[in-house]
């Protein structure tokens, strides 16, 4: 069992309230939209609070990794998940009724432990991320308690049903169900809810009186660190998509595009280029590599591949919550194209700060229509970064807390 690092802030320039986060996974690198929300929710909480941060991971944990976390944290703990652990708890939800993505992550050692940490380390405030980790600190009163829902994740599952096939949609079903009672069932465990937009909201099955206390956290963008390029570069990309490349429904999205959007587009631009850029590309992704199609898997910096590339393209029909890559993109002027249920979660306004297309006719035309026409491109690149600025940042997404 790895010990706790501990590090010594200014005791002159130390908040003197204290917040106990709890995560599922160790937020870096920021491969994954859950980690990234997590790492800048800590980075924002810590000019206001002294933080605990205590994570699972089912993954060893690098020194590198924890010294990312280092400036915003005076401890962290890292409670490792074994491969046995997690398959034994994966079978208890053969039988216990709780989603087995709340069981994935139990483990009665743990959960004393995270019971004697916040024990000793007497915080102001307790904030966990996903619902999967409620049940570490459901039974801890006293202290004010933060759950940040961030996605409807039995919207998720349900949509991974209905797209499915025989037996995963059979799982799925059952997975959705059990997510929207939980969701429910631990409400009253927290004094504060957060979630990541209004269309998770309204998909959570809760009375409209749990509804009206959730909050509506959307996430924010580095504006630092994501910003346009001042000079000119080369781009070698037409069409950029970036994500998660083993997560269903980005998967779904570059097969989407690559097999059946672009092949509308390469009829008049026969050697236009796609881009796919993410971590861990599954199988499916590394199968659309050839000539017009590059497949990078993760890479450390992110930006240089933005700005290589004409526009954005996120054709999401499955999944829910915010989507980093647009958000990222737009605050880097890049234009963005994308579908109903993206656009649901971010707000913009269609044909003005992002073009939005229900199927690949019309996402094929809206790629066409940038390519032919740059100076619609770069208008929508403009407002779409307007947009941006106006409407998101780290500092207003936890002000709940």
């Amino acid at each position: 069992m790895p010990k706790i690092v501990y590090f010594s802030p200014s005791l002159e320039t130390s908040p003197h309230e204290k917040i106990f986060i709890l995560l599922s996974r160790f937020p870096y690198p920021l491969d994954k939209g859950d980690k990234l929300r997590a790492y800048y929710f800590i980075k924002q909480l810590s000019y206001k609070y002294r933080v605990f941060l205590c994570t699972l991971s089912d993954v060893e944990v690098s020194d590198h990794e924890i010294q990312e976390l280092k400036p915003f944290c005076e401890q962290i703990k890292v409670l490792p998940l074994s491969k046995i652990g997690t398959f034994l708890s994966l079978m208890k939800g053969l039988f216990n009724g709780i989603p087995f993505q709340v069981n994935y992550f139990q483990n009665s050692a743990h959960q004393a432990t995270v019971k004697d940490l916040v024990s000793s380390f007497n915080p102001n405030k307790i904030f966990i991320q996903l619902p999967r980790m409620a049940e570490y600190v459901r039974n801890i009163q006293d202290i004010e308690k933060t759950i940040d829902y961030q996605d409807c994740f039995s919207k998720i599952m349900q949509g991974r049903a209905d797209a499915g096939t025989w037996p995963l949609n059979i799982l799925y079903n059952i997975e959705a169900k059990r997510m929207q009672q939980y969701e429910a069932d631990i409400f009253s465990s927290f004094q504060k809810h957060l979630i990541i937009s209004q269309a998770d909201l309204e998909a959570l099955k809760m009375d409209s009186v749990q509804k009206k206390q959730i909050k509506i956290a959307p996430n924010g963008v580095d504006n630092d660190y994501y910003k346009p390029y001042q000079e000119p570069i080369n781009k070698e990309f037409d069409v950029f998509f970036a994500g998660n490349m083993n997560y269903p429904p980005n998967i779904e999205a570059a097969v989407y595009l690559v097999d059946r959007v672009m092949p509308l587009v390469w009829k008049l631009y026969p050697n236009a280029k796609v881009l796919l850029v993410g971590t861990e590309p599954h199988r499916r992704v590394k199968a659309l590599e050839s000539a017009n199609v590059k497949v990078t898997g993760w890479v450390e910096d992110i930006r240089p591949w933005f700005a290589k590339s004409k526009m954005l393209v996120a054709p999401m029909f499955l999944g829910a919550g915010l989507q980093n890559k647009l958000l990222q993109a737009m605050a880097m002027q890049i234009p963005c194209i994308t579908t109903p249920l993206a656009n649901s979660a971010l707000g913009a306004n269609p044909n003005e700060e992002i073009s939005v297309g229900t199927n690949e006719k019309e996402i094929s035309e809206q790629i066409i229509n940038l390519l032919q026409n740059p100076d619609k491109a770069e208008q929508l690149a403009e407002a779409g970064y307007q947009f941006i600025q106006n409407k998101f940042s780290w500092d207003a997404a936890v002000e709940w807390i």
